[in-house]
């Protein structure tokens, strides 16, 4: 297994002790190349279910199905001092929701200087380490002896951050005195594993504009010259059983607002479709919202380019079936869901195709909220859409990684059998349709070692040789804000460069075509496409300059 599931790493480090890991060396050359950042997140914390999106989908600590499920999940003792002190963090210094931000964006309110800038955020963040450590370090070495329950886990992980910042853990089992405050800072400003992700905590507390700016300066640091930025945002909440902190309507506005500013590059994203919202409005659910209006609403007037799917959270691209969360079945009935979502979805396909809106979807097993959900999101899935609608634009988002089996395999021998070969041969039987696939996330480039990056990039050039030796169908994205709790992401651009281009062979020609070029076709940005209409007509409402846009 290549890639890692986005706690995993540190959840590992956690429990050995470890404060570091083993990081690729800067390279010394980097060439600048123009770039479209086709998959990418500016959302906070409070854009997310965020309590059930950690515990399901970070820590798989998972709700109960219809049907029993098959296997139960172990709950490492670090879990719930992780999300204690995740919750502290960010419900200290409360992400700026997105109707909040509009008004500073209208220039109607002033920015929180705590929310504004990554220092400011840490002079909330801090303290709350100093306050989580101080409360859970300092208890009897035979009270710590009990790892079963939450108190004990904090315990563990305090002990972590003591190590990360250079503290002594004989003066606090002791009761000497000792700065917690300093210990905090230095962990938290610390480059060790902990370091990394305290630090990425502190992002989810940011406004949305300045998670952006973050994502073009160091995209700039990293030696690209961006073009034009995709924002995505998501819809979770219903699967999850839980309300963001900002509505998808507010989300909208401030989206728009972005994209709205005279400045470059472009910022024009894509709006959520959960056909699982669109069920619930549907069946007369009170209170609920058409998702399938909500996303024309997006795409014709608030200057969104194409849609965000997550088939993760428990639904296929096509033929859906269960089991499905026993509370969400409970509370609009099982008969016909599987059928209504299937319903949702082929609206929504219609309503793409009638726009020419590009559709980027989650197509890796990862961030689901059951073990068995992720799996959904099998290219294998979408086949059967690519068949029925022949000029719809469709990115698999999270290429690369070879080591998932899909449903539609011909035999259970990797590569073939993995879902990048599954895509690969519908592009051979689709060759005429604009269908892509996005190396976002694309960590192998940051973690693994000599031989298993040798191993890797044998695959990847197998594939390319065999399904696109012009490379005219993958896509580049960094799944920013998510990607940045790598250790050494300010080297993530140059490794997946040094990837294609040393380990496997890809010329400057085709770098272009996946730094750029690419994502101009699958977003519809080429001078008669639909989409670049669509953006200069939201253009000209709004007395924007059209010559910034690509």
């Amino acid at each position: 297994m290549y890639r890692r599931t986005v706690l995993e790493g540190l959840l590992t480090t956690l429990m050995l002790g470890a404060t570091g890991c083993k990081t690729p060396s800067p390279l010394a050359d980097i060439k600048n190349y123009h770039s479209i950042d086709a998959h990418c997140h500016i959302f906070n914390a409070s854009d997310l279910p965020v309590v059930r999106f950690v515990r399901y989908a970070f820590l798989k600590l998972y709700p109960e199905l219809s049907q029993k499920r098959r296997f139960a999940p172990k709950e490492p003792d670090i879990l719930d001092g992780l999300l204690e002190l995740l919750l502290n963090m960010l419900g200290a210094n409360k992400a700026p929701r997105a109707k909040d931000e509009a008004l500073v964006l209208r220039g109607m309110a002033k920015a929180n200087p705590f929310n504004a800038s990554e220092a400011g955020a840490s002079r909330i963040a801090i303290p709350e380490i100093a306050k989580f450590i101080s409360r859970n370090a300092t208890s009897s070495f035979s009270a710590r002896s009990d790892r079963s329950g939450t108190s004990s886990s904090s315990q563990l992980l305090a002990d972590r951050i003591i190590e990360a910042g250079g503290g002594d853990l004989r003066a606090t089992r002791t009761f000497r005195r000792v700065d917690f405050d300093k210990v905090a800072a230095d962990a938290f400003s610390s480059d060790s594993v902990i370091g990394v992700y305290l630090k990425w905590f502190n992002l989810f507390s940011l406004y949305r504009y300045e998670l952006l700016e973050l994502l073009i300066s160091r995209s700039r640091e990293q030696g690209l010259t961006p073009t034009f930025i995709a924002p995505a945002i998501v819809d979770l909440d219903k699967w999850l059983r839980e309300t963001s902190g900002s509505s998808l309507p507010d989300q909208m506005i401030v989206m728009s607002l972005l994209s709205r500013r005279n400045t470059n590059p472009p910022v024009h994203g894509y709006f959520p479709f959960d056909p699982l919202r669109e069920v619930y409005f549907r069946r007369k659910m009170q209170g609920e919202v058409s998702s399938l209006k909500l996303c024309r609403d997006a795409l014709t007037t608030h200057g969104f380019l194409g849609v965000k799917l997550y088939p993760p959270m428990g639904f296929r691209a096509s033929g859906n079936s269960g089991p499905y969360p026993r509370k969400i079945e409970n509370e609009i009935g099982r008969n016909g869901l599987s059928h209504d979502l299937d319903l949702a979805l082929d609206d929504l396909y219609k309503l793409c195709v009638e726009l020419d809106a590009p559709i980027l979807t989650h197509a890796y097993a990862s961030q689901a909220p059951n073990k068995d959900f992720g799996l959904r999101a099998d290219p294998a899935f979408w086949s059967p859409v690519f068949q029925k609608y022949p000029t719809l634009r469709v990115c698999l988002g999270h290429f690369g990684a070879f080591n998932l089996l899909s449903a539609t395999r011909p035999s259970d021998r990797f590569p073939e059998a993995s879902w990048e070969w599954t895509f690969g041969r519908d592009l051979l039987k689709f060759p005429r349709q604009r269908l892509f696939a996005d190396m976002s996330y694309f960590s192998e480039a940051l973690t693994l070692e000599t031989s298993e990056r040798a191993a890797l990039a044998t695959t990847f050039r197998q594939w390319v040789d065999r399904f696109d030796p012009e490379m005219e169908r993958l896509v580049f994205g960094t799944d920013w804000v998510l990607v940045a709790r790598e250790q050494k992401f300010e080297q993530y651009v140059p490794q997946v460069r040094s990837f294609l281009q040393n380990d496997c062979g890809i010329d400057d020609a085709r770098l272009k075509r996946f730094f750029e070029q690419n994502a101009i076709d699958f977003l519809g940005l080429k001078r008669r496409d639909r989409t670049r209409q669509r953006l200069l007509e939201f253009y000209s409402a709004n007395d924007l300059d059209p010559p910034r846009l690509l």
